[in-house]
């Protein structure tokens, strides 16, 4: 248990132990953990060094402005109303979130960021869990095809009227290609996270794959987008 010094501010203190799953410390990623009023209560090692922020700059303060992360395209995805937070209120599924992250020095890094909710009588109520993954390798991965798609105009070439897909499911495809969440998707169409759901399960069918990442590479080597 940490204590606390008479010239150490309360903002720089480290949470206690006993607000923190003891799991979380096994954890070998960066991670943070946000309270239930949105602010960052906890920031292990791994996380400051991506971020580039000690953890005096993170403890106590917004995880919107604090993290800043954005969406594939440029656009913010942190802000005041954390769709994060919103879905675990209504204690909804959270899917892994694909995220741009500024690490400092004007650079940003391509992540996956997987947020565990856990219910906390010691912190209060709820917390989040924010696990940071690699996307590095899907995002070279779909680079790649990219690439080998238009180094090779004799190759395989696919037909996305071929497989039937309507125009919404279209739509769909074209926004999971640009590493939008089921949500995000649900939230710019303006539809429940059900009815995607739905057409991703159809989208997968038609395309004969067995998962999105299968569905976005194949959508990569379309000749009618």
């Amino acid at each position: 248990m940490s204590s606390r010094t008479n010239d150490t501010p309360e903002s720089e203190l480290p949470p206690s132990e006993d607000v923190i799953p003891a799991w979380v410390s096994l954890l070998g990623a960066p991670v943070w953990i946000t309270g239930t009023d949105g602010t960052i209560v906890y920031v292990n090692e791994r996380a400051e060094k991506l971020l580039g922020r000690t953890s005096a700059e993170c403890l106590n303060r917004p995880c919107h402005s604090t993290i800043s992360g954005k969406k594939n395209n440029g656009a913010s995805f942190c802000g005041p109303d954390c769709l994060v937070h919103r879905l675990a209120d209504l204690g909804k599924e959270i899917e892994p979130i694909p995220m741009r992250l500024p690490v400092g020095g004007g650079k940003e890094k391509f992540v996956r960021v997987v947020v565990i909710v856990s219910e906390s009588s010691a912190a209060g109520g709820q917390q989040l869990i924010h696990c940071v993954v690699d996307g590095s390798r899907d995002r070279r991965l779909r680079q790649y095809l990219s690439t080998v798609v238009n180094r090779s105009p004799g190759g395989r070439r696919v037909v996305l009227d071929d497989y039937g897909l309507t125009q919404r499911e279209k739509e769909i495809l074209a926004l999971l290609a640009a590493d939008e969440t089921l949500h995000g998707i649900a939230e710019t169409l303006c539809v429940s996270y059900a009815t995607v759901r739905n057409h991703v399960q159809h989208i997968l069918g038609k395309l004969n794959v067995h998962s999105i990442l299968e569905a976005v590479a194949l959508y990569l080597l379309v000749d009618d987008r």
